[in-house]
């Protein structure tokens, strides 16, 4: 009888343990190692989680402050052992997914008696796309995972033999969670209600009041201690961290962020049946694409099965009760939380109901319940995993932060981004790495007008053209001053300001109805890329706004379609943002164009020149250049 007891103490102990190195394993080979490039929902804040943890800075609301607390020395010990911050960051996701994943395992154990099946499951939540993609990014919800499960152990073993005492450190336990998110609130309910009853009955074997008004005297300060971390945030403010959020350095803005007053509108219920079908119709889409149709069925034959039994009711009547109340708030608000981020405590409840069903149906059942989760795991694991590459492989900003280095700004100019993932890349960038030291980066919220007022030298606001889709011309007018004017300063940035451009040096040569190509240059980048500057004025108001174009050709002339080598044309100047009939006369607006073609055809002519189309949509030549053995005159990058 020893060996065999020794044997299952071993796998009690081997099966959560491997479980978790293979989960870690996983999520390693998948993490987000670089600042975030993905513009998917999950990543909406991992950028500012990146830079702050760096900083030792504050986040938006709720301030997350444990999560902050924790994470900023765990980021900065690993950046003295030579792990990016970035990488850090996630890495610090890892751990609480691992985790909770060990606590769920033991869970699922403890409630079923059968340690396979607990492991098998464990496996399969590893591989859930919400679980697997919180683990490798830099996101709350890893750690509020492993909360969430943390309460949930410790409200069933209360269950079993109440102790004031750990009582007390649920109520310590849940403190903390509704501090780090509100979201954990939702569990107060269930868990009051399935503790209570056992706790009134160890209370009336006392035949006394007090023990009732002493638990409770000592619960209330235990769950209002969870909320000292917050302590940490005007901490950090005080320590002089460089990266606060919002208002964070004033009380007024302080309680903004503990109250999320700043999206105060999202946490409206809903009131319209049109919204809760809607919100019913996104829930049932996620937990399908989440769990399948046929896991789904599965897990409502298990809770019928947890539901029916007289052993495993109470567990499974508190389980039940606890995801139909994550479900109902995730109808209700259906806004106020990224939906993946509310339904994982649903998925969490999900499984504990799993491991009651399968472990109930004997040792033959469990052997196949084991079974079927491990080839469960197998199959979202290949279905998921290129989906997890794609959001933490993104190079969106990497590439992003290049181009913005490439800048023709001089020192001491701003640099604009707007907040979200380009902004957290450049301060990224700057801030964590050290680049771009010469340039003041700042969002969208800056106060533009004075920043060009309090240093005459600055020619303008620089950013990349794709922000004038967010905040496009007219934005910028009134925050700038008009006329505005718009001049490419680089590939892919714009400079605008309301100060004049500087005047032609040359006379260059007419293109037609006004408009004069003053000079250009041809770059070559490296085999394969050129980079074309082109310097356009206007001694008359144009008549109509022109396109523009550059063509390129190994020929002397385009005469057939093959002879074209390569071509870059806009609706209008600048990345179409600055059309011909809105240029101010007599300045230089400046064009930059990245032409990529075929290294093995030798480029011979550059056609450069303008267009426009009728009301028919035929196409009219205003003018064309032609640049001839241009590649006797082009210049190349070192």
């Amino acid at each position: 009888m020893k060996p065999r007891a020794f044997s299952e103490q071993t796998l009690r102990f081997a099966i959560p343990l491997g479980v978790c190195l293979i989960a870690t394993a996983l999520y390693i080979s998948t993490l987000m190692t670089h600042i975030s490039g993905c513009g998917h929902e999950y990543c909406m804040d991992v950028g500012e989680f990146q830079v702050a943890l760096s900083l030792w800075g504050t986040v938006h609301h709720t301030g997350y402050p444990l999560y902050m607390l924790l994470g900023s020395p765990f980021v900065t010990a690993l950046r003295f052992l030579g792990v990016p911050p970035a990488a850090g960051a996630s890495l610090y996701s890892t751990v609480w997914a691992v985790l909770a994943i060990g606590i769920l395992v033991l869970l699922i154990h403890r409630i079923s008696g059968n340690i396979w099946l607990a492991g098998a499951l464990g496996l399969l939540f590893a591989v859930l796309e919400p679980v697997w993609v919180h683990g490798v990014i830099a996101e709350v919800y890893s750690f509020s995972a492993f909360l969430f499960l943390g309460t949930l152990y410790l409200t069933l073993d209360l269950r079993e033999r109440w102790s004031d005492r750990k009582g007390w450190g649920l109520a310590f336990i849940g403190g903390i969670g509704v501090a780090h998110h509100r979201l954990l609130g939702v569990a107060l309910l269930p868990i009051s209600l399935f503790l209570f009853p056992i706790a009134l009955r160890t209370w009336r074997a006392q035949r006394s009041l007090l023990p009732v008004l002493k638990w409770f005297g000592v619960a209330i300060p235990c769950f209002l201690a969870g909320f000292l971390p917050y302590l940490d945030i005007p901490l950090r403010i005080r320590l002089g961290t460089s990266w606060f959020y919002n208002r964070a350095d004033t009380w007024e803005g302080f309680w903004h962020i503990f109250w999320a007053r700043e999206v105060s509108g999202l946490m409206k219920p809903a009131t319209a049946w049109a919204q809760w079908e809607s919100a019913l119709k996104s829930i049932g889409e996620t937990l399908i694409s989440d769990l399948t149709l046929p896991g789904l069925i599965l897990i409502g034959l298990s809770a019928l099965r947890g539901l029916g039994l007289s052993k495993t009711r109470p567990a499974a009547s508190f389980v039940v009760f606890t995801g139909a109340a994550y479900l109902i708030f995730a109808t209700a608000f259906h806004r106020a939380v990224l939906l993946q981020a509310t339904l994982l405590a649903p998925l969490i409840t999900f499984f504990l109901l799993l491991g009651i069903g399968l472990g109930s149906l004997g040792r033959r059942g469990s052997v196949l319940g084991t079974i079927l989760c491990l080839g469960w795991a197998g199959w979202l694991g290949v279905k998921n995993y290129p989906f997890v590459i794609s959001l933490t492989r993104d190079p969106t900003s990497v590439h992003y932060i290049a181009v913005v280095e490439q800048t023709d700004a001089p020192p001491g100019s701003v640099i604009m981004a707007p907040w979200g993932r380009d902004y957290f890349a450049l301060s990224y960038a700057q801030r964590v790495e050290g680049r771009m030291p010469q340039w003041e980066i700042v969002d969208h919220r800056a106060n533009f007008r004075a920043l060009l007022e309090e240093n005459p030298s600055r020619r303008g606001i620089y950013t990349h053209f794709s922000t004038l889709f967010l905040f496009g011309p007219e934005w910028w007018a009134e925050r700038l001053g008009k006329p505005l004017r718009i001049t490419s300063a680089g590939p892919e940035m714009v400079m605008l300001t309301p100060r004049p451009l500087n005047p032609p040096e040359s006379s260059g040569i007419p293109v037609g109805d006004g408009i004069v190509l003053n000079d250009w240059k041809i770059i070559s980048i490296q085999p394969g890329v050129l980079h074309v500057i082109l310097y356009w004025s206007a001694t008359h108001a144009p008549s109509k706004d022109y396109s523009t174009f550059v063509h390129l050709t190994d020929q002397d002339e385009i005469t057939r379609p093959e002879d074209l080598v390569a071509q870059v044309d806009y609706a209008a100047p600048v990345y179409g943002w600055y059309p011909t009939s809105q240029w101010v006369l007599y300045e230089t607006i400046r064009e930059d164009r990245i032409i990529r073609f075929p290294p093995e055809r030798a480029p011979q002519t550059l056609f450069i020149g303008m267009y426009w189309r009728d009301e028919n949509g035929a196409f009219h030549r205003l003018g064309r250049i032609a640049l001839k053995n241009i590649e006797s005159t082009w210049v190349s990058v070192p």
